[in-house]
C-alpha cells in the first residue's frame, strides 16, 4: 500500500497539473480557442472532448503508512459485496450497534449496558417501551458514546414505532472491549447480550454498477436484495477505463463501520445530508472529507446534490454506506472519482500514526445507446385491441428497467406511460395501452433516451428530435438531431407571451438545419414547437396564416419543449394556453421571423411516382376531419459543409497539443 509520501506526491501531481493547465490558458493567445462559447472550459471531459482520466479497476485505498486495515469481526467482516446477515453484537468502535431484545408485548423495561467484567468504564441505564409486538432493535451509537453523552441526541434509540429514553449514564466514554447489555424485569435479569467494540475500522471503496431502478432505494434491505439478484454488478472493462453506461446507477460502497456513527451525528434530516455535512466540519477531529470529483479535483457533488442525483443508504447491519448516483443526470462527469479521505487527527482514524487514509475508485460514463424498431406506423405497431407495441435493444444491464413515454403531438393532454425490463441481451418488449388516443393522431415515443414518432391512421409523417444543453447564460439556439416534414416548410418555436395573450414566433429551422436559431431567453421556459408547411412557396416563414400548420384531421401537430439552464428550475409545466393556428403574428411579433436564407436545397423536392401531396388545410376543410393518403413526397436534404479547423477557426487548434499533453500527464499522474 502507498506510503504517505506517495499520496502526498499524487496530490501534488494533480495539483501543480491543474495549475500548469491554468496557466497555459492564460499564456496561449485568444486566437487559439476561438470558436468556444463564453466561459466554456477549453478542455472537455465530454466524449468528443479531450480527456483526462485514470483507468483502474476495484478501488484501491491509500494510506500514510504500509498497513492493511484489519477486517473487523463478526457481522461487520464484509467481504466483497457479500452481506453477512448474522446478528452477533461485535462493532467497530464508531459504529451504530443494532441490538436486539424480546420483552413481553407492550412491555416497559429497563437496559442496562455496562462492562462485562463489572469494572469501571462506559454504563447507561435505558428504558424501553414496546409497541406491542415483543421485539425491540435499541440502536447505540457508539461514535456519539465515545466521543459525546449518552444524553446527546441520537445516542441511544429504538427502531420503528418503540420507544426509548435514557435515565441514568456513569462512567467515562465509551472504549472498546466488552459490554454487557442486560433487560431488567422489576429488578430482575431477564436476558443478556454481549456488545463487543473494537478499534476503529475505515477498510474500503468499491464500486459497482446497477440498474437505474436501483437509485430509488430507500432502506439497506433493498440493496442487498438487489444484489442477491444480480442487479448489482462490477463496473465493465471500457476502452478508457472501469465504465458503466449514463443513466444506470453508480454505487459506491463504503466499507467504514466507524463512518455509520460519525453520520449519524451530523445535523440533517435525512443520511444524504448528513453524508454530506461531513465535509463542512471544521473541527478536524470529526471531519471526514467525502465528494465526488472530475479532472483536477473539480467537484460535482454539490450540483449532484442540489439535482437530488445522490443518496447515502447507511447498512448497519453489514457496517457500509451505499451511496448511489443517478448518472442520468448531466451535472455527473463522463469521467469521475468517488473520493473518501480520513485526516490522522479524525477519531475513526484507524492507525493515525500512518498519516491520512484515502480512497478515490474512478469511474467512467459510457453513453446509453438505445434504438427502437420502426414499422409502417413508425415506432408503435398499433393492433386492434387499442394497445401499442414498442420493441428495442440497449446496452442498459439486464433487468434494468427503461421508463417508455408515448405523448401526443395533437393533444398535449393525452400521454401514457409504460416500463420495459431489460432482459440479458439488452432486447425489451413494451405494451402501451393507447385505446383512448385520438386518431388521426401523431405521436412522440421515448425509450430512455432514445425518441421516436408514431402515427395513427391518415395523420401526416412529421418527425422531430431537439437538444438543449443547460447553460448558465443565455440560450438562443436548440439544436436539430432530427426533422422530417413530408410536404416541407419550417419547424417553428414560440414563446407565449402573457402580455400579448397569445404565442409569438421566435425562430425557426428547415429540414437540413443543424439549430433552431431562437431570441436570446434569460431563465428557463417551456417553448412550444409547431411544423409549418410552405404555403406561399416564397422560402420564407411568413406566419402561421400564410405558411399553415401541419394537421392530423382538425388537430395542429405540436409540442412543448423545455429549455433548462443550470441552478435554475424549470417552471412546473407549460403554460395552460392553446394555440390559435388563425392568429396575426404580425401582432404579436410587429416584424418579420428570421428565417435561414433559402438555397437550392430547398427547390429539391421530389415527388415519388402515384404519390400525391398532403393539401394544406384551408379554413373550408380545417374544421372536419379527413382521411387523406399518406404524403410521398420527400424532401432530398444534402449534408452541410463543414469548414476545416484550423488555429483560427472551430475546434482545438494550436492548444490541442500542450493540451493533450497536459491530459496524458494527468493521466500517468493519477494512474501511478
Amino acid at each position: 500500500m502507498p506510503s504517505t509520501s506517495h499520496a502526498a506526491r499524487e496530490r501534488s501531481r494533480r495539483v501543480s497539473l491543474c495549475v500548469s493547465l491554468a496557466l497555459l490558458l492564460v499564456l496561449v493567445p485568444a486566437a487559439t480557442v476561438a470558436g468556444a462559447p463564453d466561459g466554456a472550459a477549453p478542455v472537455s471531459d465530454s466524449a468528443a472532448g479531450t480527456t483526462c482520466l485514470q483507468q483502474t479497476g476495484t478501488a484501491t485505498p491509500t494510506s500514510g503508512g504500509n498497513r492493511t486495515p484489519a477486517p473487523v469481526a463478526g457481522r461487520n467482516a464484509t467481504n466483497g459485496w457479500t452481506p453477512n446477515e448474522s446478528q452477533d453484537l461485535d462493532v467497530a468502535l464508531g459504529d451504530v450497534a443494532v441490538i436486539p431484545l424480546s420483552p413481553r408485548p407492550g412491555e416497559n423495561a429497563t437496559v442496562t449496558v455496562a462492562p462485562s467484567d463489572d469494572g469501571d468504564g462506559y454504563a447507561a441505564t435505558v428504558r424501553v417501551r414496546d409497541d406491542g409486538d415483543g421485539r425491540v432493535r435499541l440502536l447505540l451509537n457508539t461514535y456519539l458514546a465515545a466521543n459525546g453523552s449518552t444524553a446527546a441526541r441520537g445516542t441511544v434509540r429504538a427502531a420503528g414505532d418503540d420507544g426509548v429514553a435514557v435515565t441514568d449514564r456513569t462512567g467515562g466514554p465509551l472504549t472498546p472491549g466488552d459490554y454487557a447489555v442486560r433487560l431488567r424485569r422489576n429488578g430482575t435479569v431477564v436476558s443478556e447480550n454481549q456488545l463487543s467494540v473494537s478499534e476503529p475500522s475505515v477498510e474500503n471503496v468499491t464500486l459497482r454498477r446497477a440498474g437505474p431502478s436501483v437509485f430509488d432505494a430507500s432502506r439497506p434491505g433493498d440493496v442487498r436484495r438487489a444484489n442477491r439478484s444480480g442487479l448489482l454488478r462490477p463496473l465493465r472493462d471500457g476502452e478508457d477505463g472501469q465504465e458503466l453506461v449514463r443513466g444506470e446507477t453508480l454505487v459506491a460502497r463504503i466499507d467504514a463501520p466507524s463512518l455509520l456513527g460519525l453520520v449519524a451525528a451530523q445535523p440533517g434530516d435525512a443520511p444524504t445530508e448528513r453524508l454530506l455535512a461531513l465535509s463542512e466540519e471544521r473541527d478536524p477531529e470529526t471531519r471526514v472529507d467525502f465528494d465526488v470529483t472530475e479532472i483536477c479535483n473539480w467537484t460535482i457533488v454539490e450540483a449532484i446534490a442540489v439535482h437530488d442525483s445522490i443518496r447515502a443508504v447507511p447498512d448497519y447491519r453489514t457496517g457500509a454506506v451505499y451511496v448511489l448516483l443517478d448518472t442520468s443526470d448531466p451535472a455527473v462527469a463522463n469521467h469521475g472519482w468517488v473520493d473518501l479521505r480520513v485526516p490522522t487527527e479524525s477519531t475513526i482514524h484507524p492507525s493515525p500514526s500512518d498519516g491520512d487514509l484515502e480512497f478515490d475508485p474512478s469511474f467512467t460514463l459510457a453513453e446509453q445507446q438505445t434504438t427502437v424498431e420502426t414499422h409502417e406506423t413508425g415506432a408503435l405497431a398499433f393492433g386492434d385491441d387499442g394497445n401499442a407495441s414498442l420493441s428495442g435493444e440497449t446496452n442498459l444491464m439486464r433487468g434494468s428497467r427503461l421508463p417508455v413515454t408515448v405523448q401526443s403531438r395533437t393533444d398535449p393532454s393525452e400521454r401514457w406511460r409504460a416500463t420495459a425490463t431489460i432482459r440479458e441481451d439488452g432486447t425489451f418488449d413494451a405494451t402501451v395501452d393507447v385505446s383512448n388516443a385520438s386518431s388521426p393522431g401523431v405521436f412522440e415515443v421515448r425509450a430512455g433516451d432514445a425518441s421516436a414518432s408514431a402515427w395513427l391512421g391518415s395523420a401526416p409523417r412529421v418527425h422531430w428530435q431537439l437538444d438543449h444543453t443547460p447553460t448558465d447564460h443565455d440560450a438562443d439556439r436548440l439544436d436539430v438531431e432530427a426533422l422530417s416534414l413530408p410536404d416541407g416548410g419550417y419547424l417553428v418555436a414560440y414563446e407565449y407571451d402573457r402580455s400579448l395573450g397569445g404565442f409569438r414566433p421566435i425562430g425557426t429551422a428547415r429540414p437540413y438545419s443543424e439549430d433552431l436559431s431562437i431570441e436570446s431567453i434569460e431563465r428557463p421556459r417551456y417553448l412550444l414547437v409547431v411544423p409549418h408547411r410552405d404555403g406561399n412557396g416564397n422560402y420564407q416563414f411568413d406566419d402561421r396564416r400564410a405558411d399553415p400548420p401541419y394537421r392530423a384531421g382538425d388537430r395542429v401537430v405540436q409540442g412543448w419543449y423545455p429549455v433548462a439552464f443550470e441552478r435554475r428550475d424549470l417552471p412546473a409545466g407549460p403554460p395552460s394556453a392553446t394555440f390559435d393556428a388563425n392568429a396575426s403574428d404580425e401582432r404579436l411579433l410587429g416584424r418579420q421571423v428570421p428565417t435561414p436564407e433559402p438555397t437550392e436545397r430547398d427547390r429539391f423536392v421530389t415527388t415519388l411516382p402515384d404519390a400525391t401531396p398532403t393539401p394544406a388545410p384551408t379554413a373550408e376543410t380545417s374544421a372536419t376531419p379527413t382521411e387523406t393518403s399518406v404524403p410521398q413526397t420527400t424532401v432530398i436534404t444534402e449534408p452541410t459543409p463543414t469548414s476545416p479547423t484550423t488555429a483560427d477557426g472551430p475546434g482545438f487548434g494550436a492548444l490541442a497539443a500542450p493540451v493533450g499533453l497536459l491530459c496524458g500527464a494527468a493521466i500517468a499522474a493519477r494512474r501511478r
